[in-house]
């Protein structure tokens, strides 16, 4: 299966509003209870996990774009 050009092209940790987005969505979701600071550290890889794994597809621990559709991220 080919990874979506955001996993690949996309830089994480760097603070833009995509991130911080989809921490307001996991925590909006109730996965995710740190800091909306855009850091994909540990706690945010942890919340999309568990969020993957309860909404599908299969988890990476990754933004995607599976992931910003399910948690309607722009």
């Amino acid at each position: 299966m080919k990874r979506p050009i955001i996993e690949r092209n996309r830089r994480y940790n760097d603070g833009n509003s995509i991130e911080r987005e989809v921490q307001r969505g996991l925590s909006r979701n109730g996965y995710y209870r740190g800091p909306i600071d855009g850091d994909v550290g540990y706690g945010t890889r942890a919340a999309i996990r568990a969020y993957q794994l309860d909404n599908g597809p299969a988890p990476t621990s990754y933004i995607n774009s599976e992931l910003l559709v399910s948690l309607q991220v722009r």
